[in-house]
């Protein structure tokens, strides 16, 4: 995902959270769908830093205190991209919709339907491409005007969509497909066949990976053959990615770890024991983040060395991308975006 701008008020909660000090703890590696949030005015403070109109006077003590605010985004939203232009797009699984979200101010600017259970999003050429389990198809909207340009069926549970490769790429929850997508035409380029139950995507150059959950192995798909090009095979069930400069970076809800995959070797050269149920993780300001959707958790992995730091937030997140300078965490079981600045987390207990 690409990055905007983002200005928040970083002492929002300052006084709701008093001197409750939150669980930080650090530990090595070893090797080898709820109602929408009321939204409250603004108060006014000291500082000139635009406040978020959306943001809401939950009370966050217990919080870790890098979580400097909070957006109501809409019900459930699901996944999170950021455009060429820099506007943020929020699908909302809860209300079949897609939202424009300020980069600056949290604000909802724009509402667009976007076919029943909307989540996986990418945005390609001025257009959104929404993925929708509810009637296995991918919808493409026009971004300034929400107008549905073309429907796109899959056959399937449209699970992760990534653009890639002048491609958008669609991958199938049960069919073992991943399906590519010609931007210019809207029409499948391809249909290419993986097998077993597959999850998340990372698009890089030249290549697109797929969890295949049901394998136990990531799948490196050739985005000019249109062929899987090889095959890494891990200890737990894959299901999502994150990719940094020169790693791949595997969740396993199965195992409850994380996965490090060098992209030169194609080797797995770490295994990352985390809090349970790790899943939809994100790479930004040169970290690796994992949500932990049952345990109230982000995981902060550090490159370098692998050393794991734990943030206390709160139970239904599962999706992270960096915007700006800070971190979105996506709650899937609320309406709310939590925002975590990089600069405030420290490692160590």
């Amino acid at each position: 995902m690409k990055r905007g701008a983002l200005i928040i008020l970083l002492g929002l909660f300052a006084g709701a959270c008093g001197d409750t000090t939150p669980a930080t703890t650090s530990s090595t590696v070893a090797t080898l769908p709820p109602t929408t949030s009321t939204t409250a005015p603004s108060t006014t403070t000291t500082t000139t830093t635009p406040l978020p109109s959306t943001s809401t006077t939950l009370d966050l003590a217990g919080f870790h205190p890098a979580v400097v605010g909070v957006v109501d985004a809409g019900n459930k939203p699901c996944a999170l991209e950021v455009d060429d232009a820099g506007a943020v797009w929020t699908t909302l699984y809860g209300e079949s919709a897609v939202v424009r979200l300020d980069a600056a101010t949290g604000e909802r600017l724009q509402r667009f339907s976007a076919g029943g259970e909307a989540c996986g999003i990418a945005a390609v050429g001025g257009s959104l491409w929404i993925g929708t389990l509810a009637t296995d198809e991918v919808i493409r909207l026009d971004a300034a005007t929400g107008e549905v340009q073309a429907r796109i069926p899959i056959d399937d549970d449209a699970w992760d969509v990534q653009s890639g490769d002048g491609a958008v790429w669609v991958a199938g929850r049960n069919r073992g497909l991943v399906w590519r997508i010609d931007p210019a035409t809207a029409t499948v380029a391809a249909e290419i066949e993986v097998g077993g139950r597959l999850s998340g995507l990372v698009a890089l150059p030249g290549s697109v990976w797929v969890a295949a959950e049901g394998s136990r192995a990531i799948v490196r798909i050739d985005t000019d053959t249109n062929e899987p090009a090889s095959i890494v095979e891990l200890p737990g069930a894959p299901v999502w990615f994150a990719a940094s400069e020169d790693s791949l970076w595997v969740a396993s809800s199965s195992t409850s770890k994380v996965y490090r995959v060098d992209l030169a070797t194609e080797e797995l050269v770490a295994e990352i024991s985390v809090a349970a149920g790790p899943l939809d993780l994100g790479y930004a300001d040169g970290f690796v983040w994992v949500p932990h959707r049952t345990e109230g958790l982000v995981t902060r992995i550090d490159p370098t060395t692998n050393e794991v730091t734990e943030l206390t937030v709160t139970s239904g997140i599962y999706v992270i991308e960096g915007v700006g300078g800070l971190v979105w965490v996506l709650d899937f079981s609320s309406s709310e975006i939590y925002l975590i600045d990089p600069a405030l987390v420290k490692a160590g207990p």
